[in-house]
């Protein structure tokens, strides 16, 4: 597996305002060691976990270690708009970075300062990815459904782009075609795993080599067990009242009927 290899190589736990689950620090340790030692030209992964379970967390904690230390300069997040503002929200007050919004006001201007992490909506990078800044160290796609065709102008506009890591993020691999998958993979999978992934050639994809190698998925009901407990619900029992506890279950559905001189006021 090129996943984590060694939980000593990395230390995590004290680059956050909040103490992370058990998985999503096991997560953010995978996904550095994948950005140092994962071979080949292209480098990248896929966490699919389901909605609630924490991408942006985890995300925040890759991208927390790499900048203190140094081992990056800069990073861009491609996210649809209506989330970008979350994404600024948990960067500040989770790791306390500081994200700058590219705006349609200042991209015409816009060029990169070292160590700095800048969030840019998917429409506005596709309508001006010709003079936008291309080169990066880390690029995180969030919702990367967004880019599962690779005829539309986003795909084209994110494949102009050339990192040394991506990271992306989508909470529904399993409903789209493989050939979706693979498009959003294309980033960087190695050329002779794609490469089959032609209309004609898509059914010689290994599936299972290429999710377990590039894809990481968690669902709620598994890593969410001990902190929410499953309820049992137990079956329907009938019960015999007493006597007295029939009278007072009669007078009470008595009160409680339309019949009721009470009912106008109780149904209010």
């Amino acid at each position: 597996s090129l996943l984590i290899k060694d939980l000593a190589r990395i230390d995590l736990r004290d680059i956050g305002n909040f103490i992370p689950l058990k998985f999503q620090y096991v997560d953010a340790v995978a996904g550095v060691n994948r950005f140092f030692f994962q071979p080949g030209g292209k480098r990248g992964l896929m966490f699919a976990h389901e909605v609630g379970l924490g991408k942006t967390i985890i995300s925040g904690m890759i991208l927390k270690h790499l900048l203190f230390h140094k081992y990056i300069k800069n990073v861009l997040i491609v996210a649809p708009l209506s989330i970008i503002r979350q994404w600024i929200e948990d960067l500040r007050n989770k790791f306390n970075l500081q994200p700058t919004e590219i705006t349609s006001r200042k991209i015409n201007s816009f060029k990169p300062v070292d160590f700095n992490i800048y969030i840019i909506s998917y429409d506005l990078l596709k309508e001006n990815i010709e003079s936008f800044h291309k080169n990066w160290d880390f690029i995180v796609l969030d919702e990367s459904r967004f880019i599962r065709n690779k005829d539309t102008k986003r795909f084209k506009a994110v494949k102009e782009l050339k990192s040394k890591f991506y990271l992306l993020l989508t909470a529904t691999p399993m409903h789209n075609k493989i050939e979706d998958i693979v498009t959003q993979l294309y980033l960087f999978v190695p050329e002779e795993i794609i490469s089959k992934a032609t209309k004609r050639e898509i059914f010689k994809v290994d599936r299972t080599k290429l999710f377990q190698t590039f894809i990481k998925r968690r669902l709620q009901k598994k890593e969410l067990k001990e902190l929410l407990p499953e309820r049992n619900v137990l079956p329907p029992e009938d019960i015999t009242l007493s006597e007295k506890e029939m009278e007072i279950y009669e007078k009470l559905r008595d009160f409680l009927s339309q019949k009721s001189r009470f009912y106008q006021i109780i149904s209010r």
